[in-house]
């Protein structure tokens, strides 16, 4: 962890030493997470999850792409099926994404198509089993790793201080404390966001 935060240190000085632009946003939406698994057995299907956190565009006026930092928390999980049962998982995670992006603007609109990688650490989470009320996961049981790396990519439009994007993310790291099947975070979802 110590690691991460010299970088993100040295990556913020070296963005003023540069000069750059930096542009605040606030963002939130929803999404439709799930788990993608080895099993066939099993079948994972989405539930209903929600972004939101704050960041900012970094655009350098040398270079044609920018850097969008951001922090936010996500809530992710899925229905996971087999044959005899159904079990509900929710994950309440805080993501801290960086997103490199390619803008296309005239003016104050545009579009933008963007890739990168984001950290995720889980706070808290939920399970229930068929139609049976929610509780609360003992994290240090219920899943292999609180700590997820992810892949994603997003694009959308920019009109006048406002964004509207489209995203996917697919995590790295296997989730599932089972040795019978493999349990990676995915998911999509629309976001908005207001910028400053």
């Amino acid at each position: 962890m110590k690691k991460y935060t010299i970088l993100t240190i040295l990556f913020v000085v070296c963005i003023f030493c540069v000069k750059a632009q930096v542009t605040p946003f606030i963002r939130g939406g929803v999404s439709f997470p799930s788990f993608s698994l080895d099993n066939r057995d099993l079948r994972a299907n989405s539930i209903v999850g929600f972004h939101g956190g704050l960041g900012a565009i970094i655009d350098i006026p040398t270079l044609s792409f920018e850097f969008e930092p951001s922090v936010q928390l996500a809530l992710r999980g899925a229905k996971i099926k087999n044959a005899l049962s159904t079990q509900s998982l929710s994950l309440l995670y805080i993501d801290v994404p960086l997103m490199v992006n390619l803008p296309l603007t005239i003016g104050q609109t545009g579009v933008f198509a963007g890739v990168g990688g984001m950290f995720s650490y889980a706070t808290a989470g939920w399970k229930s089993a068929g139609s049976a009320k929610s509780e609360k996961m003992n994290l240090a049981e219920d899943i292999a790793n609180r700590f997820d790396f992810s892949a994603r990519v997003h694009g959308g439009l920019r009109v006048y201080g406002h964004q509207l994007s489209l995203f996917y993310e697919r995590g790295f790291i296997n989730l599932s404390p089972s040795k019978e099947y493999t349990q990676y975070n995915s998911g999509w979802g629309i976001l908005y966001a207001y910028i400053f």
